[in-house]
């Protein structure tokens, strides 16, 4: 399961707390803690429409950050959950009042597992213990479709 919260603070401030998440007939207690400060960071673009994705070809985008706080903010990583998109991040800083270009992500639509790659030749798919086109489903290939629905 995946949980997020967001948090959005009025002011800086400090807080220790609990968030509570009610599981059946009990409740789980995790304890946070954050430091606000008095504005806001806006990462761009917020969604990205690939153009003419296909293996062999990488997209790249640029990755924007703008600081209206008052304070210095350091960005860590640039990170994607997908196996398919690289990031690099460029500047690590960010001062006060300062907007400019942070990263860059990459996506390379042949960066996955041939069990995983639709768009694979069928030569590669049978090295990757699928079937070919012709013959029965094998295992191996209803797991492959079932991690290709579940994406």
């Amino acid at each position: 399961a995946l949980l997020r919260v967001q948090l959005l603070a009025t002011k800086g401030e400090n807080r220790t707390t609990e968030l509570a998440i009610n599981v059946g007939e009990q409740f789980l207690l995790i304890p946070v803690s954050y430091r606000s400060i008095d504005g806001r960071i806006s990462i761009s673009p917020t969604s990205i429409v690939l153009d003419r994705a296909f293996p062999g070809h990488i997209v790249r985008y640029a990755i924007h950050a703008n600081n209206t706080s008052n304070r210095l903010i350091n960005v860590t990583k640039i990170i994607s959950t997908d196996s398919r998109v690289k990031s690099n991040l460029i500047s690590a800083t960010l001062n006060p009042g300062e907007a400019l270009e942070i990263g860059e992500i990459s996506f390379d639509m042949g960066n996955v597992p041939l069990e995983d790659n639709y768009m694979a030749e069928a030569s590669l798919a049978a090295q990757a213990s699928l079937s070919q086109p012709v013959d029965i489903f094998t295992k191996r290939d209803i797991e492959a479709i079932k991690r290709r629905v579940s994406i």
